[in-house]
């Protein structure tokens, strides 16, 4: 940006009353840009061009030279009018330039290069004296460059010097004076300013630790800190065992010593147990800080009178940018001040609002565009909805208008026991009712829970929430309930499979748990928790008129989410009480203090019946071993047992790196980060598990009512009208013979 007749004004007065002018370069002459001769070294170089920009404020005065190409090295040079060394002179180099593009990774810094540079061999591994401006890449990596050539060797500015990364033009300037101190200033704003040897580590420090000097003996430089010796333990303070026995705890009535070994009682927290006492910690009143060696002058010190001088001949242009657009301006080379400053005011200062007020009415033209679009989307997508619905309900009324051709009293018969369907079928017909395989929601838990050391209910303190008889009748009937269900749109199976299939979702998370633990099978314990859940499974499958399981699909979706409640709370709290706890109370084993085994129990607990499925097929009709689908969608009880078994962890504060991993790097950081976990005590975890279980699983049960509904209907169409094509096949038949 300029005004040509005040620059001409201003060229002429400067001969006379200012410093000299080395180069200026304003492109208002077209011609301009043949003055940067492109390098030879490379072939692959972006192009350069005269333009305005996008936006600018003023025709005339807005030209500038612009990289115009993608991802490019630029590489171009330009001779200055006469060369300049710097001895004894201010040396001040100053230009604008414009980010058009919202720069992401490019550099828009200038090269001032020797005399005795060749054009045509300029590149990045070429000598240069000065190298100063604007350098962005990314939102961190940004600087404003100010390097200087010494004895052979660049060396950049120690400071930090921030760049404008914004769309509009800004002003750099670079003044070095002959006193050996030096300004940046951006946008006629100091941003910088001190001596050269301060700020540029060319020079050796003058002044060095004494080589000569030692540490006093008595010289105390640590520990700051230092235990209180007057800090006494308090005559109450315990500070172990952290467990005891369970005073409360009674051997169970059938507990065999010949064959269950002696009988020892859980352990518990120890309530008076307050940790390891340490005394309180002071200031060590000895401590001095660290000790360092008194500083002396340095004898290989010595100033140099040229170490700000250079010896420029020519300007040069070599920059790698991302995105094109970057526009150069305004180029000055003069050792006066003032002179850069009238420059600056007529070529840049005096339009900076006019071109604000130019991008400001581009943005708000281009977020009104933007909205438009938006609005025109959001209708197309309403639109696109309001048809999708209407296509759902035109296709429900055709279903309801085929379900009402079909005669309502007529019987529908069952498949019969030996006709059996493909394995793709069957799980085809389970995820239109679910949406995930249907017998991996019926993985039981823990089944310990039904032995005898358990109280009578599912609280720790022994008050009585609901009998644990209750609990197993209830949850062996959802289990059967939902197997039968199953089953009823898969097609039914011979009885003793899918009574194979119930006791395997049932029991599947005890088998594989004490499977890894080596501990006995619990449900081979218990003389009933074996005939609880077959019993349920008969009544739900062999009632004379299906009365249970009618009784319980006519009452959905409320016993669906009856079933699944009580599901929830038996599964949070096994996979808390009676997976977690029960590693951890395994004492004098490894696996008691690994964190991995109490996430594995707790999560296999309440999802092993359907982990089993997954890997054997076991509710299809012909059983097969797969790659398990749980490698590439997670069900939901793998999801939701985990869930509970890691918020059961961390809520209860229960493993602690300091505890179990003591050795772990960082583990007093990662305990104090644990540590910011609300604490809950064990009982409180366990019926917040449970109740958020609860939660999930009725909801979900709420949820696939509908869509079991509707996978019925569909299947009790489907059945009505074969059997009425049957019926119609019967008929020709009938007649076909009586005309013969």
């Amino acid at each position: 940006m300029r005004c040509s007749f005040g620059l001409a004004a201003l060229a002429a007065l400067a001969s006379s009353t200012y410093g000299r002018v080395y180069y200026e370069e304003t492109f208002s002459d077209p011609a301009s840009l043949d003055t940067f001769i492109a390098t030879e070294a490379r072939s692959d170089l972006g192009a350069i061009k005269l333009s305005k920009g996008k936006w600018f404020s003023d025709d005339e005065n807005s030209i500038g030279l612009q990289v115009s190409e993608d991802a490019r090295f630029y590489a171009y040079s330009a001779k200055l009018n006469r060369p300049f060394n710097t001895k004894g002179k201010d040396f001040i180099v100053q230009f604008t330039v414009k980010y058009e593009q919202d720069i992401d990774c490019g550099g828009a810094y200038l090269k001032l290069l020797p005399p005795t540079l060749d054009p045509a061999k300029f590149d990045g591994e070429s000598e240069y004296e000065v190298m100063f401006g604007p350098d962005i890449c990314g939102s961190t990596n940004r600087r404003v460059h100010a390097i200087i050539n010494y004895n052979g060797t660049n060396n950049q500015i120690d400071k930090v010097v921030q760049p404008r990364g914004d769309q509009l033009t800004h002003q750099y300037t670079f003044w070095v004076k002959p006193d050996k101190t030096f300004e940046i200033r951006i946008d006629n704003k100091v941003q910088e300013e001190g001596k050269i040897e301060e700020f540029w580590k060319v020079l050796p420090e003058k002044q060095v630790a004494d080589p000569d000097a030692k540490k006093p003996e008595e010289w105390v430089d640590g520990p700051a800190m230092i235990e209180d010796p007057e800090d006494e333990k308090p005559e109450d303070w315990v500070d172990g065992p952290e467990t005891v026995p369970d005073t409360e705890a009674q051997k169970p009535e059938d507990w065999d010593d010949d064959m269950d070994g002696d009988w020892e009682a859980p352990v518990v927290a120890n309530p008076e147990y307050k940790g390891e006492w340490k005394p309180r910690m002071i200031k060590n009143p000895e401590y001095q800080g660290e000790w360092s060696a008194p500083l002396i002058d340095n004898p290989n010190y010595e100033d140099d009178e040229d170490l700000a001088v250079f010896n420029i001949g020519y300007i040069g242009l070599d920059v790698w940018t991302v995105k094109s657009g970057t526009i150069f301006d305004n180029i000055l080379i003069t050792d006066d001040i003032d002179y850069a400053s009238q420059f600056g005011n007529s070529t840049w200062a005096d339009y900076v609002e006019k071109e604000i007020e130019v991008k400001k009415a581009i943005d708000e033209e281009e977020a009104e565009k933007l909205e438009a679009e938006r609005k025109v989307k959001e209708e197309e997508r309403k639109a696109k909805e309001e048809a999708e619905k209407e296509k759902a309900e035109d296709a429900d009324e055709l279903d309801e208008n085929d379900d009402v051709k079909v005669d309502a009293a007529e019987p529908v018969e069952e498949k019969a026991e030996d006709e059996t369907m493909s394995a793709a079928d069957t799980c085809e017909r389970l995820s239109v009712l679910s949406g995930y395989p249907m017998m991996q929601h019926l993985a039981s838990a823990y089944p310990s829970m039904l032995s005898k050391q358990w109280v009578g209910s599912i609280t720790d303190d022994g008050a009585a929430l609901l009998p644990i008889g209750i609990f197993a009748t209830l949850h062996a009937i959802r289990v059967a309930y939902e197997v039968r269900k199953g089953m009823q749109l898969a097609g039914r199976q011979p009885l003793l499979q899918e009574l194979f299939t119930m006791l395997t979702f049932s029991f599947g998370g005890a088998i594989l748990t004490s499977l890894m633990l080596g501990r006995t099978q619990p449900w081979l314990e218990s003389n009933t928790t074996v005939p609880v859940y077959a019993t349920a499974y008969l009544l739900m499958a062999c009632m004379p008129g299906d009365l249970l399981y009618l009784f319980l699909r006519r009452t959905a979706p409320i016993s669906d989410v009856f079933l699944a409640g009580v599901d929830g709370l038996i599964r949070g709290y096994g996979v808390t009480a009676a997976g977690v706890d029960l590693v951890r109370g395994m004492q004098g084993q490894a696996v008691s203090h690994s964190l991995v085994a109490w996430i594995v129990t707790g999560t296999v607990l309440g999802s092993g019946g359907g982990i089993i499925d997954d890997f054997l097929q076991i509710s299809r009709a012909r059983w097969a071993f797969r790659t398990p689908s749980m490698f590439t969608s997670v069900s939901l009880d793998i999801k939701l047992s985990f869930g509970a078994t890691l918020g059961y962890i961390l809520t209860t504060h229960a493993w602690t790196f300091a505890e179990h991993a003591p050795g772990f790097p960082l583990s007093s950081t990662l305990d104090a980060v644990l540590a910011m976990v609300p604490h809950l005590s064990d009982h409180e975890a366990h019926v917040i598990s449970g109740l958020l279980c609860s939660a999930v699983l009725s909801t979900t049960a709420h949820m696939r009512a509908g869509q079991y509904a509707a996978a019925e209907r569909a299947s009790l169409a489907t059945a009505r009208r074969k059997k009425t094509d049957e019926v119609a096949s019967d008929s020709g038949a009938d007649i076909e013979s009586d005309s013969e």
